[in-house]
C-alpha cells in the first residue's frame, strides 16, 4: 500500500494527515490560502487565525462604529 496523498492544487502536502498538517504549519501562506479559499466557499467571514472580517471576494470589510 502506498497511503493516502494529500494535496493542493498541483503541490502534494503529505503522505498522511499528521504529515500533511506538519508541511501547512511549515508553510503557513499555503495554510492562510486553503482556509480563505474554504472560508469564501463556505460563506464564513471571520478568521480564527487573524481574526479579520473579508468580503466574499477577500477584502477585508469595514468595522462599523
Amino acid at each position: 500500500k502506498s497511503g493516502t496523498w494529500f494535496s493542493y492544487g498541483d503541490e502534494r502536502l503529505g503522505q498522511g494527515r499528521e504529515n500533511a498538517k506538519a508541511f501547512l504549519r511549515e508553510h503557513p501562506d499555503t495554510a492562510r490560502e486553503i482556509e480563505e479559499k474554504l472560508r469564501q466557499t463556505l460563506h464564513l467571514g471571520v478568521s480564527v487565525r487573524t481574526g479579520e472580517s473579508r468580503d466574499s471576494e477577500g477584502k477585508k470589510e469595514q468595522e462599523s462604529a
